[in-house]
């Protein structure tokens, strides 16, 4: 069987993280400041008086996207072989948590799941390890793959020397003649996505995903 998966992500809603987050970037500038050698003693001041934490701490919450520590899950798409593709989502101030669950639960329906491969792009590296840093963080007792039960087609396209060391889904898309599914949106587009409330069309982008993996899946492995 073949689990073929994508999740979207979104910065961290924990207000304690944010403002420790701006706390961090904040004393950061104020160091930097202070430790430059052409800056008077005035000058630095008025700098520092000029600095806003939340404007400072803006960019490093944004990143907490991409960390498992902080980030979290607002959206699972996945496909058991030719199935048609699921969706879970969450919409702002529900629980992950419970989306977690309700997913790990949905996959232990499923006969064969584990011995299951799972295909995605950059699916070692973010996707299978991000819902696995989540699950603890949440403490949902996950059911994932390990690194030999999954196939990346990323890694699998660039290998360990190839110069292009992180090829886009994109870029397979086009190489094997398969529909991208991004059409002018990208990860960094998910979470102003969900700030304006279009859940169906993060669902719809992160579902195009899904198909184009196991689309681009089935041309490295000349089964299409």
């Amino acid at each position: 069987m073949k689990i073929f998966a994508d999740i979207e992500t979104i910065p961290t809603q924990k207000p304690a993280i944010q403002e420790y987050l701006k706390g961090v970037a904040y004393d950061k500038a104020v160091t930097a400041i202070q430790n430059h050698a052409s800056y008077k003693d005035d000058t630095k001041e008025a700098k520092i008086k000029a600095l806003h934490k939340d404007t400072l701490g803006a960019e490093a919450i944004l990143k907490t996207s991409l960390d498992g520590a902080f980030g979290e899950v607002i959206c699972i798409s996945w496909a058991h072989d030719d199935s048609d593709v699921m969706t879970l989502h969450r919409k702002l101030g529900e629980s992950e948590k419970d989306l977690l669950r309700h997913f790990f639960s949905d996959l232990n329906n499923v006969k064969g799941v584990d011995m299951a491969t799972w295909v995605g792009h950059k699916i070692i590296d973010f996707d299978v390890l991000f819902l696995q840093q989540r699950a603890m963080v949440n403490g949902v007792k996950p059911l994932l793959p390990t690194e030999s039960h999954c196939f990346d087609t990323m890694t699998r396209w660039a290998g360990k020397y190839n110069r292009d060391k992180y090829p886009s889904l994109d870029k397979l898309c086009m190489a094997f003649g398969v529909e991208s599914p991004k059409q002018g949106i990208t990860g960094a587009d998910v979470w102003p996505m969900v700030e304006r409330g279009e859940y169906e069309k993060l669902i719809q982008y992160s579902q195009a995903d899904v198909q184009a993996v196991r689309e681009v899946y089935k041309k490295m492995r000349f089964e299409d």
